[in-house]
């Protein structure tokens, strides 16, 4: 399912959005708002600037995209930006199937998955794209359970998929996102996750607070 909000796809049947934090049965009231703002976190205090970047960078980073028909209302939407490449068959059946574990909350399943289509198909933007988002819910989930080295290792194979993906688009290696609004959305997606890429990864206790922080908030 989809946030009427802010668009963040998760899995079905709850009642919160895991992003804005909006109640979908007051969407338009609701006014729940998950992270501070980076001017609420000043530089005069380095650390709590640091872990108000890394949220923000969080955010970023747990996004998935899918398609949705019912969405297509422009030329743009509906206009290929490009030849769709030849997709190898059993990438695009892990793929699917990787899909269908994220839709259940599933993402431990829904990385191996991903691993499979790679494998299968080692250019698939899309799935370095998605899998990043699935290891970052992963890493959330390990740091539930306190687990902080499995959570950051986790985080930091995230962030490589998402730096993986960004080189693919520069190449044109689009195989699923072939029209030019979805690749729009990917593009913009990946430039805001990997803005403060380098800070973040570069303080490990600010990466490791705000990965609390965002575990201990989706976890209420």
């Amino acid at each position: 399912m989809k946030c009427p909000k802010c668009n963040f796809v998760q899995c079905d049947g709850g009642t919160e959005c895991k992003k804005c934090k909006v109640i979908f049965e007051k969407v338009g009231t609701a006014t729940g708002n998950f992270s501070f703002t980076i001017e609420e976190a000043p530089r005069t205090n380095p650390l709590r600037y640091i872990v108000g970047i890394a949220l923000v960078f969080l955010l970023g980073v747990t996004g998935f995209h899918q398609l949705r028909e019912e969405e297509v209302s422009s030329d743009e939407t509906v206009q290929a930006a490009n030849e769709p490449l030849l997709l190898d068959s059993s990438a695009r059946s892990a793929y699917e199937r990787a899909k269908r574990a994220v839709a259940r909350c599933h993402y431990e399943r829904a990385v191996e998955y991903f691993d499979l289509a790679i494998s299968s198909q080692p250019d698939f933007l899309e799935a370095y794209y998605n899998r990043a988002a699935a290891k970052t819910f992963v890493a959330i989930e390990r740091m539930k359970d306190e687990d902080e080295a499995g959570s950051l290792q986790m985080f930091r194979e995230a962030v490589a998929d998402k730096e993986r993906a960004q080189e693919l688009m520069d190449e044109g290696r689009w195989y699923v996102y072939t029209t030019k609004h979805d690749q729009n959305i990917v593009r913009t997606d990946v430039k805001e996750a990997l803005k403060d890429s380098d800070e973040v990864m570069q303080n490990e206790a600010a990466l490791k607070v705000a990965l609390k922080l965002y575990a201990d908030r989706m976890g209420n």
